[in-house]
C-alpha cells in the first residue's frame, strides 16, 4: 500500500529531516564500510578485516554522540544497544572460552606429528586451528555487525535512508560493471588481485556463489527503490525508477554468467519474483499512461526468468554426492556436541575425524550449508540466539499494522538468503553478511519510524513534562512585552 505521512508542521519536518552529528557520522561510516567491503569482498583479505576492526570502536563512539546530540527523547539507549548485541556478545564469549579450551592437541608418533581430539567437555565451548587467523576473522565479522547495528538505533527519520540507499546503489552498480567487464575480457583473475586459480569469480568476489547471494539482496533493494520512485509521478520516465530497474536487470542477469548452479538459480528466481511484485504493485498504484504495456512486458520477462531459474536449479551437479556427504558430516559434528558446538571456524579442523572415507583425499573448509556449519560450530544455543534476534525484529516489520510496502519489500530481499543458507555458504562472505543485516535493519528501522510520532521514535511512552536541561529541541518562552501586546 502507498506510504502515509503524518501531518507535520514545517518546524517538525525540519528537525526530523536534518541530520544530527551522529546521523552524519553514521552515514559516512556506512558508506565507507560498504565501499571497502564490496570492493574487497575476499573473506581472507587482511586489509578488509583490519579496516573493520577500526570501525567497531567508531560505531560505539557514534552511539555516545547520538546520546548527546539527539533532539528528541531516548529511552534506555545503552540497554537497547546491549540487547541487540546479545547474539554477537554471546558468540564473542563462546570464541574466548573456546580459544582457551581447544578440542585438538598435537601428539608425536614415530617422529611424526598428528592431531588428536581432546577430552574437552561437551558443555563448554571449544575451538581449534590457527588462533591468529581465526581471531582476526571473528573480530572482523563482529565489527561489521556493530557498524550496521547503528542503523537500528541512530536514524530518526526516513530522510536518512533516502539519502543513504542511492549512494549504496551507486557502489553496487560500480562493482557489477567491473564484474561484467572482467567476464567480457575473459580475465583469469579479478583486477588488482592475485586470483584464486579458479574461474568461478565475479567482480571482487572469489567465489561466484557469494556474488549471487550479494546480487540477490541488492536486486530486491533496487526494485524496491524503483517502486518508491515510480509511484510518485504519472510518467515513470520522468523519475529515477528506470535507472533502478536497469540496475536490477544488471544484477539479476548476472545469474546467467556465473558458474555455480544453485546460487545462480536462487538469484534468477528471486529476480523474477521481484519483477512480478513490481508489475503487480505498478498495476495497482501507478497512474502512468503506459501502465498496461509496462505491466505486460515486466510480467512476461518475469515468467521467462523464472523458467530459466528453475531449469538452472535442477541442472545436474557433478559434485552433489560430495556436497551431501559434507552436510552429513556437519550434522554428525553437531550431534556430537549439540549445545555449544566445536567453535568458530573449527569445521575444517575436526572434519577429518568424522568425514566419509570418500572425501579424505581433499581438504574441505565449508559444509556447503551455512545452517549446518553454524550448528556444528556454535551449537544449538548459539544458533537459537541468532534466530531469536532475526525473528524478533522480523515480527516488528511483518506483523505490524499499516507497515509500508517499502519496509516489507526490503526484508523480502533478505528472505532468499535465509533459504540459501541451507544449500550454500553465503554468510562466509563479509559483503553478503554486511548487506543482509544492513537491508534487514533498514527495513526494521523504517517500519519503526513510520509507526511513531516524530519525537517518539525511541520512547516507550511520551514524556509530557521534562526539565529544561533535558530538552534538545529549541523552544521559546514569550517575554512580558509579548504578553502585554497579546
Amino acid at each position: 500500500m502507498p506510504e502515509k505521512e503524518h501531518q507535520l508542521h514545517e518546524r517538525e519536518i525540519f528537525i526530523r529531516d536534518t541530520l544530527t552529528p551522529a546521523e552524519s557520522s553514521s552515514y559516512l561510516l556506512i558508506i565507507l564500510t560498504s565501499a571497502f567491503i564490496f570492493l574487497c569482498a575476499n573473506p581472507a583479505n587482511f586489509w578488509l578485516l583490519g579496516f573493520l576492526l577500526i570501525t567497531a570502536p567508531l560505531s560505539i563512539a557514534i552511539i555516545k554522540l547520538h546520546q548527546q546530540t539527539h533532539p528528541f527523547f531516548i529511552d534506555n539507549l545503552w540497554l537497547k544497544y546491549l540487547r541487540l548485541s546479545i547474539p554477537a556478545l554471546y558468540l564473542l564469549l563462546h570464541f574466548i572460552i573456546g580459544t582457551i579450551s581447544p578440542n585438538l592437541e598435537i601428539v608425536e608418533i614415530n617422529n611424526t606429528l598428528y592431531n588428536q581430539l581432546t577430552d574437552a567437555k561437551a558443555w563448554l565451548p571449544s575451538s581449534s586451528g590457527n588462533t591468529i587467523l581465526k581471531t582476526i576473522t571473528f573480530f572482523g565479522f563482529f565489527a561489521a555487525y556493530l557498524v550496521v547495528l547503528n542503523l537500528l538505533i541512530i536514524p530518526k527519520s526516513k530522510a536518512f535512508f533516502e539519502k543513504l540507499l542511492p549512494k549504496l546503489c551507486c557502489i553496487v552498480i560500480f562493482v557489477t560493471l567491473i564484474g561484467y567487464v572482467q567476464k567480457i575480457l575473459g580475465l583469469s583473475k579479478a583486477f588488482f588481485t592475485e586470483g584464486t586459480g579458479q574461474t568461478d569469480f565475479f567482480a571482487f568476489f572469489p567465489y561466484d556463489g557469494h556474488w549471487a547471494a550479494f546480487a540477490t539482496i541488492w536486486c530486491g533493494v533496487f526494485i524496491t527503490m524503483a517502486l518508491k520512485r515510480s509511484t510518485k509521478n504519472n510518467n515513470i520516465m520522468h523519475t529515477m525508477a528506470p535507472y533502478y530497474l536497469t540496475g536490477a536487470v544488471m544484477l539479476g542477469c548476472s545469474g546467467f554468467v556465473i558458474e555455480t548452479n544453485i546460487p545462480a538459480a536462487i538469484l534468477l528466481i528471486s529476480f523474477s519474483a521481484f519483477l512480478l511484485i513490481f508489475a503487480i504493485h505498478f498495476a495497482k498504484y501507478s497512474s502512468d499512461e503506459n501502465k498496461d504495456n509496462i505491466v505486460l512486458v515486466t510480467t512476461l520477462f518475469s515468467c521467462l526468468i523464472f523458467a530459466l531459474g528453475v531449469f538452472r536449479f535442477f541442472s545436474p551437479n557433478k559434485d552433489l554426492e560430495n556436497i551431501n556427504l559434507l552436510r552429513k558430516s556437519a550434522w554428525d559434528l553437531f550431534m556430537e556436541r549439540p549445545l555449544f558446538g566445536w567453535g568458530f571456524e573449527s569445521f575444517k579442523e575436526v572434519l577429518p575425524f568424522f568425514i566419509d572415507d570418500r572425501l579424505v583425499s581433499v581438504r574441505h573448509s565449508r559444509a556447503a550449508s551455512d545452517s549446518l556449519q553454524y550448528l556444528a560450530e556454535f551449537g544449538f544455543i548459539g544458533c537459537l540466539l541468532i534466530l531469536a534476534l532475526l525473528l524478533t525484529l522480523w515480527v516488528k516489520v511483518a506483523w505490524r499494522k499499516n507497515t509500508s510496502y517499502f519496509a516489507n519489500y526490503l526484508w523480502l530481499s533478505c528472505l532468499p538468503i535465509v533459504f540459501l543458507t541451507f544449500l550454500d555458504s553465503p554468510f562466509m562472505s563479509p559483503a553478503v553478511f554486511f548487506s543482509f543485516f544492513l537491508t534487514f535493519f533498514i527495513a526494521v528501522r523504517w517500519s519503526t519510524i513510520e509507526q511513531s510520532k516524530v519525537d517518539e521514535v525511541d520512547v516507550k511512552r511520551p514524556h509530557v513534562i521534562a526539565p529544561e536541561s533535558e530538552r534538545g529541541v529549541p523552544y521559546h518562552i514569550p517575554s512580558l512585552e509579548e504578553d502585554i501586546i497579546k
